[in-house]
């Protein structure tokens, strides 16, 4: 019985911390399309007046002035002044907010933006002639790893270790492939270790360790 309310419990928390990103962003998005709304409906009547009927909606019109400005402000963070403008905003802002530095590692790792060896899939060797799908975190100077050990089917929830580095491979596989696995309870791990071992993940420095 306990098991199985463990096994509820990281469900649903699981599910949680992939559900409430969505739901932010949607509140967010709705926000900031209601405030354009009023700016979107005059520029949509002169639109209009223009013969451009397609855009007589303010909603649309107000959703495309949203991703112009997305637009330009990536095309501003391309430049040093507003690559490190945005740096102190998300410092100052965002950076204190729980959880938003993980939620933005792994949207962009998931969304092929990040290049960086956070949440990178791995294959540990654990030690007693098995091996385990993980997430390699963060790597320490001393050659140990941190890893997040998933749970099926909750991959963002699960034990965290410190581990030798040489316990621990990447293997060349997406993180969406490797979610998947887990989502899967499972199924598709013969994919996942067909992906091959790419390296070890961090080395350790003289010699390995248990």
């Amino acid at each position: 019985m306990k098991g199985v309310f463990q096994f509820l419990k990281a469900t649903i928390a699981g599910g949680f911390f992939v559900v409430l990103p969505v739901v932010l962003v949607s509140m967010v998005v709705a926000e900031t399309v209601g405030m354009l709304v009023d700016v979107a409906t005059v520029v949509s009547e002169f639109l209009v007046g223009e013969g451009i009927e397609f855009l007589s909606d303010p909603q649309v019109v107000a959703v495309l002035i949203l991703i112009a400005v997305c637009f330009l402000t990536g095309v501003a963070m391309q430049t040093r002044i507003g690559s490190a403008f945005g740096r102190f905003i998300e410092r100052l802002v965002l950076d204190p907010l729980p959880g938003y530095r993980v939620m933005k590692t792994l949207t962009q790792s998931i969304g092929g933006f990040d290049t960086s060896s956070a949440f990178t899939p791995a294959i540990m060797d654990a030690g007693d002639g098995t091996r385990a799908p993980v997430l390699a975190v963060e790597e320490h100077r001393n050659g140990d790893v941190t890893v997040l050990i998933p749970m099926a089917p909750t991959p963002t929830v699960g034990p965290i270790r410190v581990v030798s580095g040489d316990r621990v491979h990447r293997v060349d596989v997406s993180l969406t492939e490797f979610m998947d696995c887990y989502f899967n309870f499972g199924s598709g791990t013969k994919e996942l270790m067909a992906g091959g071992v790419v390296s070890s993940v961090h080395p350790p420095r003289g010699g390995s360790r248990r």
